[in-house]
């Protein structure tokens, strides 16, 4: 379902992409910016992204009538009956089905896909008369071609409107109720039902303008998890460059609290250039959107605790109060938290930098004994820095590699053990911060994302030369994606 889910997504990505500004606001609407999540397409890869994908798609989301079912809620009251369309399900399509994507004109796009033989399902509500009422739908289509000509241009200074120009052929084309169909078609000829077809897609389109260029800063919000959202909104017109055969966009990128009701960061008002000689679609994310993000996630996952049987022998030895009270076979735990407003920063020297990490540590003991609870011990308080992290992926292989961590400003906050000889307590969270973190390193150095699911693995090989960058451009993360058969 994930796969059938992402390869739709894929298709929406290349139709998004196909936008045309138009007249459906009344006065266009100052305030465009890159955004904090740009990109831009080669057209030519989009094309070859289509050619693969199509075929796939059409297998994946219908291929033995295991697709789910597209809602469609759509009316239509003629004279002497009514329709209404709520569901479409396709049960088998033509792998021979093939899709492309190419220029048309100096700002439009073509995307046409072909030889689609499908048998689909429709929950269609007919009523002849008004009274008698017909359930179902079949629906068998032999060799349809459908052609969505779509033009883009810059008429407003921020909202992307889809202005979208669809044709319909086929050779054959034949439907059937499931009980007495022969009556329906007397009043609904094949002609008329793919007339309201093409009816109900206007108003669709016109929908989803009326959302786009909604006022309300809210309108695409996108839960990540919790209180934690995102906006997935445009900030700024597409913007074509037939000349170098480039598609530009921008989205908001902005990271919301719902709970509070408040946006953590702001929209980037620089626009990124593309990287030359590199991969053909290139993606940027300012630093201020994984910064927010990163910190509502601390919000929901820490205080973390750690019960390591390793560090009994090294707390007890730095502390030796600690075996005082709770015995050298006692057990210990650490708990630690952070502060929330930590500051995050993408540069080409450093990767990514975490810095003004405020600390808190405390440390659980408890005497050996099966009875035996845990108590707060001590607690302090320290700032930490990490200012080399190095995290990309490389042909869909994760790398992690964690620099060293700076400890400063240690100091003991409370003591329910006695008074504590005073340590250079710096040295000895760094240590400990270190040894955990090294631990990653050599754990967790790589991971392959493609050993997830089969799937991942069978389409990997087609999109090789992929990388996930945090340290190519100061301010921003970059992803490139070169699809196996571009230039």
């Amino acid at each position: 379902i994930e796969m059938k889910k992402g390869i739709l997504f894929l298709l929406v990505v290349m139709l998004f992409c196909s936008y045309r500004q138009v007249a459906a606001l009344e006065e266009p609407i100052l305030g465009a910016k890159p955004g904090n999540i740009q990109g831009s397409f080669l057209v030519s890869s989009l094309d070859n992204i289509a050619q693969f994908a199509v075929p796939i798609a059409g297998y994946y989301l219908w291929g033995g009538g295991t697709g789910e079912p597209i809602a469609i809620n759509f009316s239509y009251i003629g004279i002497g009956f009514t329709v209404q369309v709520r569901t479409l399900k396709f049960k088998t399509i033509d792998p021979l089905t093939q899709g492309s994507l190419k220029w048309h004109g100096d700002s439009g796009i073509n995307l046409t896909i072909t030889n689609i033989t499908c048998d689909a399902h429709v929950d269609v509500r007919v009523w002849l008369l008004y009274i008698f009422p017909m359930w179902g739908l079949r629906i068998r289509f032999s060799d349809l071609n459908v052609t969505a000509l779509v033009d883009l241009s810059e008429k407003y200074n921020r909202f992307p409107q889809i202005d979208l120009d669809l044709g319909l052929d086929y050779k054959k084309f034949d439907w059937n109720f499931f009980i007495v169909g022969w009556i329906v078609k007397i009043f609904l000829s094949s002609d008329k039902l793919l007339s309201l077809v093409l009816k109900a897609i206007p108003g669709a389109i016109t929908s989803l303008n009326g959302m786009l260029n909604s006022n309300n800063p809210d309108q695409f919000l996108v839960n990540i998890m919790q209180d934690l959202s995102a906006n997935v909104g445009p900030s700024m017109p597409i913007v074509t460059d037939k000349e170098n055969d480039l598609i530009w966009f921008g989205l908001d990128g902005r990271i919301y609290n719902s709970t509070i009701e408040t946006y953590s960061n702001e929209i980037s008002q620089v626009q990124q250039e593309r990287f030359p000689r590199a991969h053909s679609n290139q993606f940027f994310v300012h630093q201020s959107t994984i910064q927010a993000a990163a910190r509502s996630l601390s919000k929901l996952y820490l205080p973390i605790s750690l019960e390591d049987p390793s560090f009994n022998q090294l707390l007890g030895i730095y502390i030796p109060e600690l075996f005082e009270k709770y015995g050298s076979k006692g057990s210990f735990k650490i708990e630690a938290d952070i502060n929330h407003d930590f500051d995050l920063n993408l540069s080409i020297e450093h990767g990514i930098s975490l810095t003004n990490i405020g600390a808190g540590i405390t440390i659980y003991g408890k005497k050996s004994g099966l009875f035996s609870k845990y108590e707060k011990a001590v607690t302090f308080s320290m700032n930490v820095d990490i200012e080399d992290v190095d995290v990309h992926i490389q042909e869909l292989v994760v790398h992690t590699n964690i620099g060293k961590a700076k400890v400063t400003n240690s100091f003991l906050t409370s003591s329910s053990i006695g008074n504590i000889v005073r340590n250079n307590w710096d040295q000895f969270f760094e240590s400990l911060i270190n040894f955990k973190t090294n631990e990653v390193n050599v754990n967790n150095k790589e991971f392959d994302i493609k050993k997830l699911d089969q799937q991942i693995e069978l389409s990997s090989g087609q999109i090789p030369n992929s990388t996930v960058a945090f340290n190519y451009r100061d301010e921003y993360m970059y992803l490139g994606i070169r699809f196996f058969s571009d230039d």
